[in-house]
């Protein structure tokens, strides 16, 4: 979608670095809103121009799932059903309150007239990056850095930025610009904030699109942090890598907390090794529900959590990039491990404490002979205190002990008769595999 969109609009894409003090062409196509903006430049009104438009929406316009401000060519995408739309969500005003509120208090103790470093990753058409530097101006900051990092840097909008930075020099305020195509040729550090606001790359898990989440946090001060957001996802990373999940779907969530306390419920000691079996059709619950539940684990004080993973690599995934993420959040505590199949030599060393299957999108009585299978086989190494953790669209998600006794979390209304026969004639209490 975004890529249609651009054509329609022209916005041709460019490698770049450059930095604010350097002069840029003037516009080759006169219309009203550059008019009207040459003339704010003229008269020195651009800044109060600029602390007015941010609270009237008005000044945007819409076209198909894209919000821009004409006069400077800046834009962003509305997301996944208009839920990163400015105008009709309050998805992006909700993260923008907290980016800014966490950078007050990251540079609460520096002189109020020092620069506020920002890094902005994959704010594709930069009115995300519009919108965050002028509440810091009407903060009262004067001396802004902000460094752009995206894959397709859009000449029109890095214009538009760079004539906003050369109009509020003018009256006062410096707003210092540098744009990258990768985070890899970025040269600044220790940054007050860093923030993927609808980061669109995420989803697709390409290589270095999750590595960068590792790679950016450390670019932080110490007080500093890192915000991404994608679909229903805001997580919010401090410099040491510590994860704070502030929203997130009630699916995920429950997900989540059904992992932990499944764990937790297992007597085996947090200093000894745990290993968990994952099979799963989307890679998006090891970037949500499963990376959430290992790093509470490993705030919990579990310090060894071997997760086996099934590989996703002819799906596009990049497996190296989210064992990075993995082990970077949970500060080496946890580890992925990639297999082809799951070969049992046996039971005890290739034990497993948790087994976790998450099927969504799959009609469940297309598979009802493979999950039999791999129950036959898991089962084997599965003790009695693990945990059976089954998760589909068509059963809900369900926690099940080695020995079978089931414990429904969710089973959706429209499906409560399937899914109980199903998990009865998957599971019979007792341990039916061994």
């Amino acid at each position: 979608m975004w890529k249609r969109v651009l054509g329609l609009l022209v916005l041709a894409a460019f490698p770049i670095i450059t930095s604010a003090e350097e002069e840029t062409s003037p516009p080759t196509r006169k219309t009203s809103p550059q008019t009207e903006w040459k003339q704010l430049c003229a008269d020195h009104g651009v800044l109060a121009w600029y602390m007015e438009a941010l609270d009237h929406p008005e000044a945007l316009e819409c076209i198909e799932n894209l919000t821009s401000l004409p006069m400077l060519h800046l834009i962003e995408w509305g997301g996944d059903n208009d839920s990163f739309n400015r105008k009709t969500s309050p998805v992006r005003k909700n993260i923008e309150a907290e980016i800014l509120a966490d950078i007050d208090q990251s540079v609460a103790e520096e002189p109020h007239d020092s620069p506020v470093r920002l890094l902005s990753l994959g704010c594709t058409g930069y009115l995300e990056d519009w919108h965050i530097v002028g509440q810091l101006i009407r903060s009262g900051r004067t001396h802004i850095d902000l460094t752009i990092v995206d894959e397709y840097l859009t000449k029109e909008s890095v214009d538009g930025l760079l004539q906003l930075s050369k109009a509020l020099k003018d009256e006062g305020v410096q707003l210092t610009l540098s744009f990258y195509t990768s985070l890899a040729a970025c040269k600044s550090s220790m940054f007050h904030c860093c923030y993927a606001v609808d980061y669109y790359l995420l989803p697709s898990f390409q290589e270095n699109t999750w590595n960068t989440i590792s790679t950016a946090r450390k670019l932080l001060t110490p007080k500093g942090h890192l915000f991404v957001s994608y679909r229903q996802e805001s997580l919010r990373i401090d410099s040491q890598g510590k994860l704070q999940v502030l929203t997130s779907s009630p699916e995920i969530q429950a997900l989540r907390k059904t992992i932990v306390a499944a764990q937790k419920s297992n007597p085996r000691a947090k200093e000894n090794s745990l290993r968990f079996q994952l099979s799963a059709s989307n890679p998006i619950f090891i970037s949500g529900p499963l990376l959430y539940a290992l790093s509470d684990l490993s705030d919990e004080g579990y310090q060894d959590i071997n997760v086996f993973i099934f590989s996703m690599k002819e799906i596009g995934v990049c497996e190296s990039d989210l064992s990075t993420l993995v082990a970077d959040i949970t500060g080496e505590h946890a580890s992925l491990h990639w297999q082809k199949i799951c070969y049992v030599h046996n039971r005890q060393e290739d034990r497993r404490d948790m087994i976790i299957m998450s099927m969504p999108g799959v009609a469940i009585h297309d598979i009802l002979d493979r999950l039999h299978r791999q129950i036959l086989v898991f089962g084997t190494i599965l003790p009695k205190q693990g945990h059976w953790i089954v998760h589909a669209d068509q059963l809900g998600i369900w926690d099940i002990s080695g020995l079978g006794v089931r414990k429904p979390i969710y089973i959706p209304e429209a499906h409560k008769g399937t899914a109980r026969k199903v998990i009865d004639a998957l599971f019979a209490e007792g341990g039916h595999w061994y």
